[in-house]
Order: C-alpha cells, then structure tokens, then sequence
C-alpha cells in the first residue's frame, strides 16, 4: 500500500534510498520527477513516479527497457521503491541531451549521429518497439559522442498503441499529428526532424518549404530529404537501392581482397629473388 498519494519532489534532497543519496532535483511535473543521486562514489539518475497516476508509466518503462542491452538505448541499473512509489535507477550520461547541442556541433558529429540514431531506430524496430518520442530532449551522449535514446514512457510494442496523440508536435511526423498510429516510417521522420535541426537551428516546418542543402554528403544529405518526406512510404531506401548498395559493398570488397591476394604474391616473389641472390653460386 502506497505511504502518500502524492510525493513532493523537494523534500526527497538529501535523502537516501538503498544506498542512492539523492543530491539534485533535474526537473519535475505533477507526476514524474528526475534526479541525480550518488552510491559508492559513481552517480546514477532516478526516474521517480509522484503521483499514482505515474506508476503504470513508470512501470511500463521499466518493461521496455530492462531487458535491452544496446549502446543506443539506456542503460536500466534497477528498480527501486522511494515512499512506497516505483523509481528506474539509469546510467548518467554526462554530457546531456542533444538539446544543449543544436548549432554547435561539427557536420562531422551531426553525420555520425545521424548514422547512428538510424542503426538504433533499426534496432528497435527488430524488437517491435516505437520509441514514440523521439526529439532532441530525448537523446543524450555518451562520452563519445555516441547518441543514447532516454525516456521510453511513451514507447509501445509493435500492434499495443493507444487512439490518442504520443510525441511533440515540432518533432512528430505529419501523418501521427493527424492521428494515426506511430510506424517505423514515422520514427524515421522524427529521426531527420531531429537531424535537420541540429543543423539548421530550428526543425523542419511541415507547411513550408524545407532546405534540401544540409552540408552533409550527397548521400546523406539525400537520405535525410527522404527521410523528411510527408508522404510514409516514400521515407525509405527503395530495395533496388538497397540491393544496388550492397553489391557495390560487395564489388569493393572483392577488389580489394584480390588487390591484397596480389600485393602478397609479389612480396613473396621479391622475397624469394632477393634469397636466390644471397646465396652462394
């Protein structure tokens, strides 16, 4: 049986929870509440229900991504109870969210984060889960500046989505805002959405007409245009593409193991003629 109805956020500073010294109130709304705690020297966030009307959140969270283990999504550590409501233990990761980035990062960075949200989205996608949120809130970095998907709260599996809007409006994909269910093909829109403003400062309007020049590769750049097309189905790689891509990956790397093949057959050639030399008529 819950001890309170509701938890006031402030009061837990300074309080300390199996081990876990909660040393900072991140952020809060009626019903969550995010902070930074400390056990053993090493610093952990906890997602805390504060309300009643957060648990099944908090516990549906805690289902999604408990059993993950992959460099895209975060880390879950444990679950703790905190005055009789549920609390996620998650990794930290220091360098924030992508928020704090918009305008400030290299292409370079921008590229491998575009590259690497996609593998992550593929990912989730091979488990039947939408993450369903998808903005610059919601990506932290890692030390390497790999980007690390948080807050699953929205998230759902594969043919469990609610009838009502998940997402923000500045980041959701147009088809979503008009009330049909989130897809792959949308998260791939939030993906570009995302990427597009990392580059450009603001996300893409969907009245208006958008750049088509972000100062990426031609590839990329022609990857992210698709990506950011109103019509779903027009936002992937066409599988003639997809075949055509990897046969070329395929050629190259033929070419370069018989280039290697050859390389070693004439060392091994010079080898033999500089010995030949060497030994005694």
């Amino acid at each position: 049986m819950l001890s309170n109805l509701k938890i006031s956020p402030h009061d837990l500073i300074g309080c300390s929870f199996y081990g876990y010294h909660i040393e900072v109130l991140v952020e809060h709304n009626d019903v969550t509440g995010i902070f930074v705690s400390q056990k053993q020297g090493e610093y952990y966030i906890i997602k805390l229900a504060l309300a009643q009307d957060a648990i099944p959140l908090i516990e549906h969270e805690e289902r999604i991504i408990q059993n993950i283990n992959h460099w895209g999504v975060v880390s879950f550590i444990s679950r703790i109870d905190i005055n009789g409501f549920p609390a996620l233990v998650l990794h930290r990761y220091t360098r924030g969210v992508l928020a704090q980035y918009i305008g400030l990062l290299s292409i370079e960075e921008i590229s491998n984060i575009f590259s690497r949200l996609c593998e992550v989205c593929d990912f989730l996608r091979e488990h039947d889960i939408f993450h369903r949120d998808i903005k610059p809130d919601n990506i932290a970095l890692d030390n390497g500046g790999v980007p690390v998907l948080i807050d699953f709260g929205m998230s759902c599996c594969t043919g469990k989505q609610e009838e009502y809007f998940t997402g923000t409006l500045d980041y959701a994909a147009p088809e979503v805002l008009k009330g049909e269910k989130v897809t792959y093909d949308s998260e791939l829109y939030s993906i570009a959405s995302v990427v597009y403003a990392l580059i450009h400062g603001i996300p893409p309007s969907k009245d208006h007409a958008l750049r088509t020049s972000h100062g990426l590769s031609v590839q990329e750049d022609a990857k992210l245009n698709r990506m950011l097309n109103l019509e779903p189905s027009s936002r992937r790689e066409k599988k003639r593409q997809v075949n055509l891509r990897q046969s070329l990956k395929k050629e190259k790397v033929k070419q370069s193991t018989n280039l290697y093949i050859f390389m070693c057959i004439v060392l091994i050639f010079l080898l033999w003629f500089s010995i030949t030399l060497l030994l005694p008529m």
